[in-house]
């Protein structure tokens, strides 16, 4: 265990009797920390996966609450196709609130649960602009976000 001295990561053993969380360092780790110790523990699999593209992503601007692009839409049916073939009994499916997640759970067709804990990291007064005005705008932001980008918090942001 020397050698992972540096990853982040959490360890369940025994489906829950004890945990070992090591180097957790950035709110998303946290909270994915957070809902794992404290889930109701019964055996069973977590498959974690992001949401489809998003018509933002497409533009390359951060944060907002837009939704699926159309490659996003055919990653959505993709993803649902692979599921359907895992054949998984009672899957369940956990999104943030923001439509881009939710589109991409509807189309699993399982039930599904939003969850305003999972919704992405506010950028402040950087939502919905490009990394390229981010630095014309806010060009100490900029500098300050790529010297620590996990520990970095956007001004007015999370």
């Amino acid at each position: 265990e020397n050698a992972d001295r540096e990853l982040s990561y959490i360890k369940i053993i025994d489906v829950g009797k004890r945990y070992l969380v090591n180097h957790v360092l950035d709110h998303i780790q946290s909270r994915i920390v957070y809902y794992l110790m404290n889930i109701h523990i019964t055996p069973r699999s977590i498959y974690l996966c992001r949401h489809g593209e998003s018509t933002l992503n497409l533009s390359g601007r951060i944060g907002g609450d837009s939704g699926l692009s159309q490659r996003g839409k055919e990653f959505a049916r993709a993803l649902s196709k692979f599921i359907k073939e895992q054949n998984i009994k009672d899957l369940k499916a956990w999104t943030s609130q923001m439509k881009r997640t939710i589109q991409t759970a509807e189309c699993l067709d399982v039930p599904y649960e939003q969850w305003k804990v999972l919704n992405e990291i506010d950028a402040g007064v950087c939502e919905e602009m490009t990394y390229e005005e981010i630095q014309e705008h806010f060009p100490l932001e900029f500098a300050l976000r790529d010297q620590d980008k996990y520990r970095y918090r956007y001004p007015k942001g999370e």
